[in-house]
């Protein structure tokens, strides 16, 4: 019953993201990049692990690293978005991030899911 509820909320959450990214990003090529960049960063680490090692991961562990890409993505600034960048990374020339933080975050989401998903079993 727990794992419904979590699913639920999840996908209230992301629905109300998705619908918020529609409406305020103002080209269909922005929509489309914001899109594939939030699925490379979010949703392959969790791809991955599910479909190579699904006896290493869970729900908790999934969630926590939904969590914890999101946030390491968002504070990296978005433009097409207007949020300016909360950490700046090595590279930052005042503007834009020059340091792969993308890739960053996705690697921090892959280590997130096997973390916490061993640290549940």
């Amino acid at each position: 019953m727990e794992i419904i509820w979590v699913m639920r909320v999840s996908i209230l959450v992301v629905g109300a993201l998705a619908t918020v990214m529609a409406l305020t990003i103002p080209s269909i090529y922005g929509l489309w990049s914001m899109c594939s960049d939030l699925v490379y960063v979010i949703l392959f680490p969790q791809l991955l692990m599910v479909v190579h090692f699904k006896h290493h991961c869970n729900t908790y562990g999934s969630l926590t690293a939904y969590i914890v890409a999101f946030f390491v993505r968002m504070t990296g600034g978005e433009p097409l978005l207007g949020l300016p960048a909360m950490i700046h990374y090595p590279g930052w020339d005042g503007e834009n991030q020059l340091f792969p933080f993308r890739t960053m975050a996705m690697l921090m989401s892959l280590v997130t899911l096997i973390l916490v998903s061993w640290g549940t079993k």
